[in-house]
């Protein structure tokens, strides 16, 4: 994968960052089914991503899927500042 491709997915994760920050988490969760699908073909995975997916999960009242992706973020990256500081997923 290419800088071009790299940069083109991020655009993609801000854009649905944007949506669910402006209060359409429904439309940052369609967004960023798409952003996951194609991470998928370019063998890609973000924490951040997840993280992302995990905010509008929440805020559309996912609540367990947001769970699953708040997991997920922390699996690939615990020492992450915005996700590292949850307790979801850790032993205690």
């Amino acid at each position: 994968m290419n800088d071009k491709q790299l940069e083109q997915l991020s655009e993609r994760v801000r854009e649905a960052k944007g949506a669910v920050d402006e209060g359409d988490s429904k439309r940052g969760m369609t967004l960023m089914k798409k952003v996951f699908g194609e991470m998928a073909r370019k063998g890609v995975v973000s924490a951040h991503a997840h993280w992302v997916m995990a905010i509008a999960c929440d805020l559309s009242g996912e609540v367990e899927m947001a769970f699953q992706e708040i997991r997920k973020s922390i699996e690939l990256d615990p020492l992450a500042a915005p996700f590292g500081s949850t307790t979801v997923g850790k032993a205690g």
